[in-house]
């Protein structure tokens, strides 16, 4: 659901993945591991930021979606 990396034969660019979001987005073989929400949540959390929509209605207020901790 959040997988949002698309690839292009154009235009390659290299992405430098957290351990949680390269288990999420590469790991294939283990996809149960993968599926875990401590994997999933960075994924989550790039949705959210990069959402014009949320960026329109929020605005700067969008961080108090992330935890400081």
């Amino acid at each position: 659901k959040f997988k949002h990396v698309r690839r292009s034969t154009r235009n390659i660019y290299q992405f430098d993945l957290c351990s949680e979001c390269t288990r999420y987005l590469v790991d294939t073989e283990n996809k149960k591991e993968a599926e875990l929400t401590k994997n999933v949540w960075p994924a989550f959390v790039w949705t959210v930021l990069k959402n014009r929509k949320v960026h329109e209605i929020y605005g700067e207020s969008i961080w108090q979606f992330i935890p400081q901790q």
